[in-house]
C-alpha cells in the first residue's frame, strides 16, 4: 500500500513532533498525527530522498552481514542453526522510507532452517585431524562473537529537541509581538486616562478658585457700597446740624434786635440750645447671614454618622462688621459642632453687615443660631 511520510508540528504538546519522528500515513487516510490529531507537514523531497538512501545503505549492510553469517555457518556449523535477525533482514526487501521499518519487518519474518553444508569428500580426506575437542567448541572458536542481543529492534526515540521548527518559531514570535503590542496599548490607555483625570482635576480647581474670587469680589463690593452709604448719611446729618445751628443763630439775632439791651446781654451769656437730631439715613437690622467667610465646616468626625447639629452663639458685631467676644449659648448634636462654630468665628475671615441707626453704623451684641446638616 502506498504511504505518505510527514512530520508533526505540534512540538509543545506532541512527543512525535518533539522527537522529529517520521510518520507514515496511508494515501487514502487522513493526513494527521495519530497521537495528537494535528495536521502533518509533508517531508521535503530532499529529506525524503536522503533518508531513502540511508535506508538502502543500511539494508545493504544488513544483507552483507547476514550473508557472511550464513556462509560461516554453512562451512563450520553442524546441523541447521536458526537464522538470526540480521539474516532475515538480508532476505526482506528494505523500505526506502525508513531503515527502522526494514528492521521491524525482518524481525517479523519466520525463522528458516539453514541448509545443510556441502562437504567435499576429497577435500575432507586430505584435511588434518581436528584436535580432540567438541565440535561445538571448534565452531565457537572459528565463528565471530555474536552481536549483543537486542530486545527491541526499534531504536529509542531521540530526546526532545529544544529548538522549535520554523513554523512554530514564527508563531511564537507572532504571539510574543501581539502580547507586547497589547501591553503597550494597555499602558498607553492607562496613561491617557490618568492624563484626562489630571486635566479634569486641574479644570475643577480653576473653576473653584474663580468662583471663590468672584464671591470675595462681590462681598468686597457690598462692603464698599455700605461704607459709602454710611459716609453719605453722616455727611448729610452733619450738614443738617450745621444748617439748624445757622438758623438758630439767625433767630437769636432777630430776637436780640427786638428785645431790650439787658435781655439781649443775658441771652448772649447763655449758650444756644442744641437742635433735636433729625433722621439722616435709613435703619438696618442685624442679619445672621455673613457677607464674608462662608459658613463653618461640617466636622469630619460626624461624616460617617450623618449627624444634624444646632449651635446658638452670642457675639458683638462692631461698626466694621467683625465679630468679637463670641461664646456658645447652647448646642445640640455634639461638642464638635461648638468647636467648629467658635473656630470659624475667630478665624478673622468672617464679616457681617453692621447695624445702621439713621444711616450710621453702630456696634451691638447679637444672638443667633446656626444649623448643621450632613
Amino acid at each position: 500500500m502506498a504511504h505518505r511520510v510527514g512530520l508533526c508540528t505540534n512540538i509543545i504538546y506532541c512527543s512525535f513532533a518533539s522527537a522529529r519522528q517520521d510518520i507514515q500515513v496511508a494515501v487514502d487516510a487522513k493526513f494527521v498525527c495519530p497521537k495528537c490529531g494535528k495536521p502533518l507537514s509533508d517531508m521535503p523531497a530532499t529529506a525524503a530522498a536522503r533518508r531513502g538512501r540511508i535506508a538502502v545503505i543500511a539494508g545493504g549492510g544488513l544483507a552483507l552481514i547476514g550473508g557472511a553469517l550464513v556462509v560461516v555457518g554453512a562451512l563450520f556449523g553442524h546441523g541447521s542453526a536458526p537464522a538470526t535477525a540480521l539474516e532475515r533482514a538480508s532476505s526482506v526487501p528494505l523500505s526506502a522510507a525508513h531503515p527502522q521499518t526494514a528492521i521491524a519487518q525482518a524481525a517479523q519474518q519466520p525463522v528458516k532452517p539453514a541448509p545443510a553444508p556441502l562437504v567435499n569428500q576429497a577435500a575432507s580426506a586430505r584435511l588434518p585431524a581436528a584436535p580432540s575437542q567438541p565440535a561445538a567448541t571448534r565452531v565457537a572458536m572459528i565463528q565471530p562473537a555474536p552481536p549483543p542481543a537486542q530486545t527491541n529492534l526499534h531504536p529509542a526515540a531521540p530526546p526532545a529537541a529544544p529548538a522549535l521548527s520554523d513554523d512554530a518559531q514564527v508563531r511564537a514570535d507572532l504571539l510574543a509581538k501581539q502580547a507586547a503590542d497589547a501591553k503597550a496599548t494597555q499602558q498607553a490607555q492607562a496613561a491617557k486616562q490618568a492624563q484626562v483625570v489630571k486635566e479634569a482635576k486641574v479644570a475643577q480647581a480653576e473653576r473653584d478658585a474663580r468662583a471663590t474670587r468672584e464671591a470675595e469680589d462681590e462681598r468686597t463690593a457690598q462692603l464698599a457700597r455700605a461704607a459709602q452709604e454710611a459716609k453719605a448719611a453722616h455727611e448729610a446729618q452733619a450738614e443738617q446740624m450745621e444748617r439748624a445751628a445757622q438758623e438758630a443763630r439767625e433767630a437769636l439775632a432777630a430776637a436780640a434786635a427786638a428785645k431790650p439791651a439787658a435781655q439781649v446781654q443775658v441771652a448772649a451769656l447763655s449758650p444756644p440750645p442744641k437742635p433735636a437730631p433729625k433722621p439722616a439715613g435709613p435703619d438696618r437690622a442685624f442679619s445672621a447671614a455673613p457677607l464674608l467667610g462662608g459658613a463653618p465646616t461640617y466636622p469630619d468626625a460626624y461624616e460617617s454618622e450623618g449627624r444634624s447639629g444646632q449651635v446658638a452663639v452670642s457675639c458683638r458685631i462692631d461698626t466694621t462688621g467683625h465679630p468679637s467676644g463670641c461664646h456658645v449659648l447652647g448646642a445640640k448634636g455634639g461638642a464638635a459642632f461648638e468647636t467648629a462654630v467658635l473656630s470659624w468665628l475667630g478665624s478673622g475671615r468672617v464679616r457681617y453687615a453692621p447695624v445702621l441707626h439713621a444711616g450710621v453704623p453702630v456696634a451691638e451684641t447679637h444672638e443667633w443660631t446656626m444649623n448643621f446638616q450632613p
